[in-house]
């Protein structure tokens, strides 16, 4: 056996509680849930029905949308919150997808007859590129037509398509997710045991926003469940003013992250207002 002397002795233990703190470390640092950047909302729609809804991060920047009866709803900003160009083409716009090329847009108008999501190019001259009529669906099913969670799935060209949780005449699912094709086909739906806004699929997990509010669920305000629904945690405060959320693999790598629409009344300005929060969660294998 190999005797060490006393100073090899305290090299080897120093290394010994390096390589320890720093495996400790990182282990800290990877917790679904933890706040990565909390980002405010640079502008906004001249003439609002809503607060800011929908989320999109297309690989390098953010679209947002703050539904409005004007086209000039969509905004693209950096990650860090500065504004970089707006989308005027879609009024009423609500939840947003990114396809890798174009963006998927919802209409967010809850007293609509018919419910149609648009893909809209965003160059220099934004045109709508097709349209696909989604009305059966969700109005006979008894969802709302404001929609406020949009998924895009780019390796199936499928999409998740989740209504606001809203309360009114008509309105009697609160709950449902619905899984179509680009033709506008029902593949699937999935109905949570609390209300819901929006839904992202992250691996083999589902991210849904908690409409029904922390004292009557439980739960907080963003909740992580299996692909059947079933609730695995939350995170994200009590409150339940959040609306849609978007996987972001690349910002923080080799972290991962979701961010969510949070909208709140400005008591200071007397004027809606809201943040976009980036949450740590697991990295889609």
């Amino acid at each position: 056996m190999v005797s060490l002397s006393k100073p090899y002795k305290a090299i080897l233990a120093g290394l010994i509680v390096t390589v320890l703190a720093v495996g400790q470390a990182g282990l800290a640092h990877a917790q679904t849930g933890t706040l990565l950047r909390n980002v405010h909302l640079p502008a906004f729609a001249n003439h609002p029905i809503y607060f800011p809804v929908g989320v999109a991060f297309d690989g390098t920047n953010l679209w947002y949308s703050n539904p409005s009866t004007g086209p000039m709803d969509i905004f693209q900003i950096s990650t860090t919150g500065t504004l970089l160009s707006t989308l005027n083409k879609q009024a009423y716009a609500g939840a947003l997808a990114w396809d890798g090329a174009n963006l998927w847009v919802a209409p967010f108008d809850a007293s609509a007859k018919k419910v149609e999501l648009y893909l809209v190019s965003v160059g220099p001259h934004p045109q709508i590129v097709k349209e696909v009529d989604i009305t059966s669906i969700i109005l006979g099913n008894g969802s709302c037509a404001a929609i406020s969670g949009l998924y895009y799935n780019l390796k199936k060209d499928t999409l998740w398509v989740t209504p606001n949780a809203c309360v009114g005449p008509g309105i009697t699912n609160r709950n449902t997710s619905y899984l179509i094709d680009t033709s506008g086909n029902l593949l699937r739906t999935i109905s949570f045991s609390i209300p819901v806004a929006a839904l992202t699929k992250v691996g083999d997990n589902f991210y849904v926003t908690n409409k029904g509010g922390y004292t009557t669920t439980g739960l907080q305000a963003i909740v992580q469940t299996n692909e059947d629904g079933n609730v695995i945690t939350s995170f994200g405060g009590a409150d339940e003013r959040n609306e849609q959320t978007s996987y972001d693999p690349s910002t923080f790598a080799p972290d991962c992250a979701l961010w969510t629409m949070h909208f709140f009344f400005n008591s200071t300005t007397n004027d809606l207002d809201g943040n976009l929060n980036a949450y740590e969660i697991p990295c889609a294998d």
